[in-house]
């Protein structure tokens, strides 16, 4: 008896389809692997089946810095200010895994509120002594947080169906709020502050607070954990907000591991 021939189907040609893909939309999009793997995963939609393109996107969820209690308190934040006036801003967005998060917890809740997320999507920029330990180390390199563009992010926002909740900015703090917010009376009830280093963080302390709706909270990270402050792996953001404070430091909430918190009066 003859075997026969495999029949064609659907799926079998999806998964033919699935390596050239990937090649051909890397290629495109000029070795940004991310970017790549979501297009590539976009048009497999077309013949695979529904729950294998499900269990795909899980895969694709962007990388998280905040580990789970940080999660766990971000999205409390996002939820106790959202009968407050004013968007979320968050400084400091990395591959948009913290978005995400915070954007589909916007969905949930139907909110009217907008993510404005800024980042450079070029790691960090050059780091000062405030910015050293003791010992002379810095944690904040060069090398570090460069894996990501703000194209990447903006299209994993379209791909999980959130984009409508996120406004991606890319480019220098100091260039791009001022220019962004310019003549606008726009406020905030929740900000992130998540840029790891002194220049960035003092001046998103001075430029945002005051923006701040009464009852609205500014969540700082990287301050340092209760009980190791001055073992801070960054120490410039907690001399940033020190010097903010100017000595009121009891204004400052523990709220997870790293992450401190005020509540604007």
């Amino acid at each position: 008896m003859v075997n026969e021939a495999p029949r064609f189907t659907v799926g079998n040609f999806g998964k033919a389809l699935a390596s050239p893909l990937y090649s051909f939309f890397l290629v495109l999009n000029r070795g940004d692997r991310r970017l790549a793997t979501i297009q590539a995963t976009r048009w497999k939609r077309l013949f695979w089946s529904r729950s294998r393109t499900i269990q795909e996107m899980e895969t694709l969820r962007p990388h998280c810095c905040w580990q789970p209690e940080k999660v766990d308190f971000v999205l409390d934040c996002v939820r106790r200010t959202e009968g407050l006036d004013g968007d979320i801003v968050e400084l400091g967005c990395y591959q948009g895994g913290g978005t995400l998060l915070m954007a589909e917890a916007l969905r949930g809740m139907d909110s009217s509120r907008t993510i404005w997320s800024f980042d450079s999507f070029e790691g960090f920029p050059e780091v000062l002594n405030e910015d050293r330990t003791e010992n002379g180390e810095c944690h904040a390199t060069e090398e570090r947080f460069r894996d990501t563009s703000a194209r990447a992010v903006r299209e994993t926002m379209r791909f999980f169906g959130v984009d409508g909740y996120v406004r991606i900015v890319e480019g220098d703090f100091v260039d791009t709020v001022p220019e962004t917010l310019a003549g606008t009376d726009r406020t905030f009830s929740l900000v992130i502050i998540d840029c790891d280093v002194y220049a960035g963080a003092k001046f998103c302390l001075a430029y945002f607070v005051p923006k701040v709706t009464p009852g609205g909270i500014i969540v700082v990270d990287d301050y340092g954990t209760p009980g190791e402050l001055d073992s801070s792996t960054y120490p410039g953001v907690r001399k940033a907000v020190d010097e903010y404070l100017d000595g009121d430091t009891g204004r400052l909430v523990h709220g997870a591991r790293s992450m401190w918190y005020m509540t604007k009066e």
